[in-house]
């Protein structure tokens, strides 16, 4: 069994999407020209997570582990990138999906998949959740804050 020193890639995902995130944010608060006070409390926001994340990545350089790297790791590694791939083009696929089926029928859709792909398995525990979430996230969004969800295909309905 051969053992290496390495970091686990997933280990510097979310550091990365947060600072890359923070840039998005405050280039698009400059692009639109927002009030100056916005975009310094949005410097300050953005300041504290990008310590977060290079503290993250730089925690994570120091105390990297010994990875296994048997037949059976590689394999089990394998699969848990498949994952994170679907994942990834799944996710990518939720924003044309909320401009035009709406927000209530992709996330519907969205949730569901996800949860069967990641190994939830008797459908209706998923349908359950999925259709918990749905009915939570229209009242939290529509009924509490008065906030118009995109109704795309349902529009006249909503």
């Amino acid at each position: 069994m051969s053992k290496k020193r390495s970091i686990p890639w997933g280990e510097w995902f979310i550091p990365i999407i947060a600072m890359l995130y923070a840039a998005f944010t405050l280039t698009d608060q400059i692009i639109r020209g927002l009030p100056k006070s916005t975009v310094i409390y949005s410097v300050f926001l953005i300041s504290i997570i990008i310590i977060f994340a290079v503290t993250s990545i730089l925690k994570t350089w120091v105390d990297r582990p010994e990875i296994d790297m048997s037949d059976e790791c590689r394999t089990r590694r394998r699969q848990v990138a498949k994952r994170i791939i679907f994942f990834l083009i799944w996710s990518a696929m939720f924003m044309p999906g909320v401009i035009y089926l709406g927000y209530i029928i992709t996330i519907f859709i969205y949730l569901g998949v996800l949860l069967w792909a990641l190994g939830l398995r008797p459908w209706g525990k998923v349908l359950a959740l999925d259709c918990g979430f749905v009915i939570f996230v229209h009242f939290v969004f529509v009924k509490l804050l008065d906030m118009p969800l995109e109704p795309g295909i349902l529009k006249g309905l909503m």
